[in-house]
């Protein structure tokens, strides 16, 4: 059995692609791939040919992270050094929100839970503060932001895929905590904490 595969130059020679994103089947797919290139824009191509859908355009510095809205195919967030989360339609191409917080922290990692309720990012570290910030997906301004569980960048955020009030996160210091999430994200927990070792 051969597998087709179509290979197209997402960006020219002298941009890197930093993440890509595929949206979930459940989300009712609609077949698209989605790039960011170090060029600060997103890229949204047909799965099937590789032929350019949309290029979304916003953020000011490096894109850190990409995700597909779990609940709809058509919306994507990005996380960026320049201290917001973007989320488009891409089928008109145009900005939905931009979720920031006041002291504007540089967010190196993102991830929408399950449900598509809630964002949570981790933030770049100043000095020895790292935070963990959250917002309800339909209030730009955080609801919440934890600042005990890293000392350093919070490389990686990433909500379970089943259960929405799971969050883990790591970070360059080698730790990665489990946050057990209320309802009102006014509460968190901690219920686990692992330490890795460096390679």
């Amino acid at each position: 059995m051969e597998i087709p595969l179509a290979v197209r130059r997402a960006f020219d020679n002298d941009t890197y692609v930093l993440e890509v994103a595929m949206p979930l089947r459940e989300s009712g797919s609609t077949g698209v791939i989605a790039a960011a290139g170090s060029d600060n824009t997103v890229k949204v191509y047909s799965q099937d040919d590789l032929k350019l859908k949309t290029q979304l355009k916003g953020p000011t510095n490096t894109i850190t992270g990409l995700q597909f809205a779990p609940d709809n195919s058509n919306i994507i967030y990005s996380s960026s050094m320049d201290g917001l989360v973007w989320s488009w339609d891409v089928r008109s191409s145009k900005i939905v929100q931009r979720y920031g917080d006041q002291e504007t922290h540089k967010f190196c990692s993102f991830s929408v839970n399950c449900d598509g309720s809630m964002i949570a990012a981790g933030t770049e570290a100043v000095e020895t503060d790292s935070y963990i910030v959250f917002w309800d997906i339909r209030n730009t301004e955080p609801v919440a932001k934890f600042e005990d569980s890293h000392s350093d960048d919070i490389t990686q955020t990433q909500f379970h895929s089943l259960n929405h009030q799971l969050l883990s996160t790591g970070s360059m210091v080698c730790i990665m905590p489990i946050l057990l999430l209320a309802s009102s994200v006014a509460w968190l927990a901690c219920p686990q904490m692992f330490c890795t070792s460096r390679i």
